[in-house]
């Protein structure tokens, strides 16, 4: 039996879950010993591009996305890489590319809420409030205790405080409650 130290899946299960609380250094940690493992791991390469978005280096995000899509294109979870992708485009200030994208994985996975929320910010940083404000109503819908202030407050944001400023300013404007 191995333990955590060489399970490439559970390295990045530990990754994923420290970026999520905001610890991207331990998070980075944990991704690239599964990559220094598993090098074609679709998901490590994700995740890995989830911390740089996390980390403001959309750059660098949009590399990894683009290798694990790469490494994985028929990924049951590919709506997760392309909007990883989308974040870095909206990062870099490409918004209609990302809000493409958004708009596609809403098409293919409208179940996925929070792509409701991204489309909503984007395209009102975009200056296209009519979708931001339809993106909001769907979002509402989906999650009606939704909060600028919740969303705010995530750990993600830690290294990003710019970015969360700028989501949240873009959400207010797509009419979502602040708190």
């Amino acid at each position: 039996a191995g333990s955590i130290g060489d399970d490439p899946t559970a390295l990045t299960a530990a990754g994923a879950a420290l970026s999520i609380s905001g610890d991207q250094e331990r998070a980075t940690t944990f991704v690239e010993k599964a990559l220094a493992l598993d090098p074609n791991n679709a998901w490590a390469w994700a995740r890995f591009g989830w911390i740089a978005n996390y980390k403001g280096q959309p750059e660098h995000a949009a590399e990894r996305f683009t290798r694990a899509m790469a490494l994985s294109p028929a990924d049951p979870f590919a709506f997760n890489m392309n909007m990883g992708f989308a974040w870095s485009l909206a990062m870099a200030g490409s918004f209609p590319e990302a809000i493409a994208i958004a708009r596609a994985i809403i098409g293919r996975n409208p179940e996925v809420s929070w792509s409701y929320r991204m489309l909503a910010a984007w395209s009102a940083m975009s200056g296209d409030l009519d979708t931001a404000r339809w993106a909001a109503q769907r979002l509402l819908k989906a999650e009606p205790g939704f909060t600028i202030a919740w969303y705010r407050s995530r750990p993600l944001f830690h290294n990003v405080p710019q970015w969360a400023d700028r989501m949240a300013d873009a959400l207010r404007q797509a009419g979502l409650p602040e708190g």
